[in-house]
Order: structure tokens, then C-alpha cells, then sequence
């Protein structure tokens, strides 16, 4: 069964993210702790579900008011506000406020700079993608989504965590045609296309089928050739094991 202090760490951690206006983090941590949890106190279970219930209604209230464009002055305001000393929370905050407002663009601007620091974390990259989806129509969010997220290291690994975050987090989400168009653009990577598959299968209602590999066009062999090497067997990633590398931490 989930582990009490678990639980309360968890409830703390959202209230806290409420608190700051981060109420899609907020939710996020409830979303994963009830899908992580095997077993779980029916009581506890309904207190998390009302409180995941009155985030989203909260949620819904905000998204529902009609936004308006930003002047500059305003988007300067705000982005001074914090100073040469703004920590990344405070970023983080900045970004969110900006996010509120329906200034996607300059949300994923802030959000650029924490992704790009050495301290990338989850919940940056589950904001950012919170930000793609309302920037761009699904055939054209899996090259957006790239290009933010490929400056951030240079192991390959790490750029198929963030993304893999990023669709899951689009997925739970509701955004599924955002997340399908991510995850397809992500089972090109021969490492993650069995792992991909199930969700893929989940969200388009067809079974994923294996696309072929792109080939160069056939040229005539040499005279003699060399026998071919033996194949090279590719090892597979678990999204478990991807997204270890960005646990979930504090911001």
C-alpha cells in the first residue's frame, strides 16, 4: 500500500504548488500518486480524488476566461519583477503567471531557461509541454518539442526522457492527438518502439505497426564484397528507466 509519509509528503508538495498558482503541477503530483500506488486506503484514495477534482475545477474556471494580448510593457513588468537574483522557482513562478495570462510564448521563453540549466526537472519540462500543446497543432508539436529539449544535454537518453515526460504528461492530460503525434515521432527511435507501441495502440485505437526503415536507393554491389558483419543488437528502453532520469523533484 502507499506509504503514509508518502502521502503526506505528496498532499504538502501540491498544496504548496496551489499556493503559487501552479495548479496543473499541483495535479500532476496527485495524478502520478495515484497511478503509482498499487494499493491504496479507500479513504485516502477519495480525499486525493476530491482534491484532484476541485484542482481541475479550478483549472476549467481559469481556462474558461476570456484572455487578452499582453503589451510589452506589461511582459516587462513582469519578467523584471524578479530581479538579477530570481531563483528557478521564482522562474518558474514567472512562467506560470505568464501561462495564466494566455502568453504561452513567453511562458515557454522562461521555461527555456530552466530546461536549458543544469537543473532541468520534471515539472519543467510537464510546463513546457503544458505550453506546446496550446502553441502548436499536433503535426507540428514533435519538431517543436525537439527543438526545445535538444540543447538541453548531449546524451541522447536524456532528450528521449524529456520527450517521453512530455507526451505522457499530454496524455493525462486529455491532449491525446499531441501526445499520439510525440509518441509516434518518438517510435522512430528503434530503442523505444516496443515500449512506445501499447500507448500508441491506446490512443489511436489500431494496432501500431512497425514502419520501415528508410534504405538509400540500391547500388550495384562490388566485385567483392566483403560478407556482411554480423548485426548488432539493439537494446531496448523501458519508459521506467527513462524517466529516472528525471525524477520527481521540488523545483
Amino acid at each position: 500500500m502507499a506509504g503514509k509519509i508518502t502521502t503526506v509528503l505528496v498532499k504538502k508538495e501540491a498544496e504548496a504548488y496551489c499556493a503559487q498558482g501552479l495548479h496543473q503541477e499541483a495535479a500532476n503530483l496527485f495524478s502520478d500518486l495515484l497511478a503509482s500506488a498499487k494499493q491504496m486506503d479507500p479513504a485516502i484514495q477519495a480525499s486525493i480524488n476530491a482534491q484532484l477534482q476541485n484542482i481541475r475545477q479550478a483549472m476549467d474556471a481559469r481556462n474558461t476566461r476570456p484572455q487578452r494580448a499582453m503589451r510589452p510593457e506589461e511582459i516587462r513588468r513582469i519578467r523584471d519583477g524578479w530581479g538579477d537574483k530570481a531563483t528557478a522557482t521564482d522562474t518558474l513562478v514567472c512562467a506560470q503567471a505568464f501561462y495564466q495570462l494566455g502568453a504561452f510564448d513567453e511562458a515557454l521563453r522562461e521555461l527555456q531557461k530552466l530546461l536549458w540549466s543544469r537543473n532541468a526537472k520534471r515539472i519543467h519540462l510537464t510546463a513546457a509541454a503544458d505550453c506546446l500543446v496550446h502553441l502548436y497543432l499536433p503535426e507540428q508539436l514533435p519538431a517543436a518539442a525537439e527543438e526545445l529539449v535538444q540543447p538541453m544535454r548531449a546524451d541522447r537518453k536524456t532528450i528521449w526522457a524529456a520527450l517521453v515526460v512530455m507526451a505522457k504528461h499530454m496524455q493525462a492530460n486529455h491532449h491525446k492527438e499531441h501526445a499520439l503525434a510525440l509518441y509516434l515521432h518518438l517510435a522512430l527511435v528503434p530503442e523505444l518502439a516496443k515500449a512506445l507501441q501499447p500507448r500508441i495502440e491506446a490512443l489511436s485505437g489500431y494496432p501500431a505497426q512497425a514502419k520501415p526503415a528508410e534504405s538509400m536507393p540500391p547500388t550495384a554491389p562490388p566485385a567483392q564484397a566483403p560478407p556482411p558483419a554480423a548485426p548488432i543488437a539493439q537494446r531496448g528502453f523501458s519508459l521506467k528507466r527513462l524517466g529516472e532520469l528525471f525524477k520527481k523533484r521540488p523545483a
